[in-house]
């Protein structure tokens, strides 16, 4: 469209990293991305002068879109901006609430210490940065109201009214989109991609951190009693309850139908991904997302729950999804 884009990199992790999605990048990025991930997180929170090559970069821009750490950096660099929050940017870097799971396993002895009162008080002025970039951002791409109420009571307190509440969708609009193939399988190929972290209560997670895996579990052992036709479910060892889902599929006795793989790089999954007859995104209170997107974009039917209560009010027809909540429906869906 004519735009100049640079790109800012600020993990070391590889799943958010270009190189996760085209491996070629590994070897060096072109100029116009930019690998700051040498610079900690703390700095950020501490305000650092080690953020000045940041801020050196952002200023050369007429525009920003804020993801993750990235609103905070709105007050040092006035520009039209989107604040693009797709989880933690908003319930935990955005949420004052979130110095209490912070401090929560300090030890006794630290609180009431001048470290303590140092990073609390570093923190809270972090929180507050976050917060003036969001309410300032022209733009605020988050979940629709109604799907994460708690996220709503923050965006309502910081001062985001409706009119500027927007929601992008991601989808990799270059996955082949190939015809289905017949792959002479005896069964059908279930692939689940979302992370195996679904036991409650657990006070460490949002409800975006939910995925239901066992509602899939518990209504996958109803399906493979009651019908004829096999199946097999490939799940991913990623997640916070990787021994209890392993736990559950002995307990329910279908173990025998249950592929495991280790976490893969973006570019294996969607090779296993567009080997799947079936695709399954959350099924508890979460939100659909790049598990399902992707799956439709290359034309692949899903299982989830599509949250149609709060989407359908939003999209111009109701997504392509064979929606499922709990053990009964994941059963029924999978009959038809």
């Amino acid at each position: 469209l004519g735009h100049s884009a640079q790109l800012i990199v600020n993990e070391k992790n590889i799943l958010h990293r270009p190189e996760n999605v085209d491996p070629e990048l590994a070897s060096g990025y072109p100029a116009w991305i930019k690998d700051f991930s040498d610079i900690s997180r703390q700095d950020y929170i501490c305000g650092s002068t080690t953020l000045v090559p940041v801020l050196r970069v952002l200023e050369t821009a007429d525009a920003l879109v804020l993801n993750d750490l990235g609103p905070s950096l709105l007050g040092f660099v006035p520009r039209p901006a989107i604040s693009f929050l797709t989880g933690s940017d908003l319930s935990s870097l955005a949420n004052f609430d979130f110095l209490g799971k912070l401090t929560a396993n300090w030890s006794q002895s630290f609180e009431g210490s001048a470290a303590n009162k140092f990073y609390l008080q570093r923190w809270t002025e972090f929180i507050e940065r976050q917060r003036v970039g969001i309410k300032e951002s022209v733009q605020v791409s988050h979940f629709p109201r109604g799907l994460l109420p708690d996220n709503d009571q923050i965006l309502d307190s910081i001062g985001v009214p409706d009119d500027r509440r927007i929601h992008l969708f991601m989808a990799d609009s270059e996955i082949d989109r190939r015809p289905r193939q017949h792959r002479g399988a005896s069964f059908v190929d279930l692939l689940c991609g979302s992370r195996l972290t679904w036991r409650r209560p657990d006070a460490r997670f949002s409800e975006l951190d939910f995925k239901g895996t066992d509602h899939l579990l518990c209504g996958l052992a109803a399906y493979v009693r009651q019908s004829d036709i096999p199946v097999r479910l490939t799940l991913f060892e990623k997640g916070h309850h990787i021994v209890e889902t392993k736990a559950l599929v002995n307990e329910l006795g279908i173990s025998g139908v249950i592929d495991w793989l280790p976490e893969l790089s973006r570019q294996e999954y969607d090779e296993r991904m567009l080997q799947a007859d079936v695709v399954i995104d959350q099924l508890d209170k979460s939100v659909i997302g790049m598990v399902a997107l992707d799956a439709m974009q290359a034309g692949i039917p899903v299982l989830a729950n599509a949250r149609p209560e709060i989407w359908n009010a939003y999209l111009e027809e109701a997504p392509p999804i064979s929606h499922a909540f709990n053990a009964d429906t994941v059963c029924a869906q999978l009959k038809k």
